[in-house]
């Protein structure tokens, strides 16, 4: 992550640079970065004080927005934003200008439909639909068998992110890529809460529910012809509670994913969730923060999600969603 001083913003708008024309005009600009599937999203709150924007500059729907943000740390090049929504406002007049990050062919995975895929794996799955939807795949992590997954009325999407919570695996649109990926430390981010000057705010939750301390699920045993319960400990949760997953796994292997990735989901939401605000402080979803000076606080955190603003008034700031890092 870096600290940026000073921030301008360059806009590349349909392809005509119109930085010096805008700036100006740019009250507010938001990026979000989220680790869970999904689309990052850009917004533009523009003065409209004199109507430019409705009358000889409306902005299309489609219109590709290439915002860079540079600083004395550098420049941060953003992305390829497609314009999505509009949002008009009086007193004060200004426009919001929403846009999600350019895919080639949404559509593709958008489309429900019912079909099953046998005698295949996971990662094959996964590179199978994103060859179908003309996506570039990236996928990591470790391969499961799949005797057979069955896709009934739902969407390519629906199903990657069906099989991402099943398998704890990252799902994410970025441009042309479609990742599928085993959660991947994004680097560290250390913050005193008692002295550090980069802090605007803070806000915790802790959640007072205990984790299951184990999970079951069933899977049919070819060579014993019988449904065979497994049990998967979670080695840092104390207690008795039992996670009882009712779907039946394609084999051992199967169960022993699907256990961890249940223990995983559920005792993350266990441990609490906050917010940290930021100034001058760009970072990545999914990495690791360190809070200190917080007395009996948990230490380890991720970052969610993590939305950069840049205000013509208040400048820089990041507020980053937090939930605890599960051990």
């Amino acid at each position: 992550m870096a600290t940026l001083n000073q921030p301008q913003l360059h806009i590349t708008w349909a392809n005509v640079d119109v930085t010096h024309d805008i700036s100006a005009l740019i009250e507010e600009f938001t990026l979000t970065d989220s680790i869970e599937g999904g689309r990052d999203e850009i917004t533009l709150r523009l003065n409209n004080q004199d109507g430019r924007f409705l009358e000889q500059w409306p902005p299309q729907h489609g219109d590709v927005i290439e915002p860079v943000i540079v600083s004395s740390a550098g420049r941060w090049v953003v992305g390829k934003y497609t314009i999505d929504k509009l949002s008009v406002r009086f007193n004060p007049t200004v426009i919001v200008v929403s846009a999600l990050a350019q895919e080639i062919n949404r559509d593709a995975l958008d489309k429900v439909q019912s079909r099953a895929f046998t005698h295949t794996s996971l990662h094959t799955v996964v590179r199978t639909i994103a060859s179908e939807a003309g996506f570039v795949s990236h996928v990591t992590g470790q391969d499961v068998s799949l005797t057979r997954l069955d896709m009934r009325q739902e969407s390519a999407h629906q199903l990657l992110q069906r099989l991402s919570k099943q398998y704890d695996h990252y799902y994410a649109i970025k441009g042309d890529n479609l990742l599928f990926m085993a959660r991947i430390e994004a680097g560290e981010l250390n913050i005193d809460l008692t002295r550090d000057t980069r802090l605007k705010s803070a806000d915790f939750e802790i959640s007072p529910r205990k984790g299951y301390a184990r999970a079951t699920m069933q899977y049919y045993d070819a060579q014993q012809k019988a449904l065979i319960t497994h049990t998967e400990q979670s080695p840092n949760t104390p207690g008795d509670r039992t996670l009882k997953l009712h779907d039946i796994a394609n084999d051992l292997n199967d169960a022993i994913s699907k256990c961890r990735a249940g223990l995983s989901a559920e005792n993350k939401s266990a441990g609490g969730e906050g917010t940290l605000t930021l100034f001058g402080i760009t970072i990545d979803a999914g990495t690791e923060v360190l809070i200190s000076g917080a007395g009996q606080l948990p230490t380890y955190w991720i970052a969610e999600k993590v939305t950069t603003t840049i205000n013509s008034t208040t400048g820089w700031t990041t507020r980053i969603n937090l939930k605890v890092k599960e051990s």
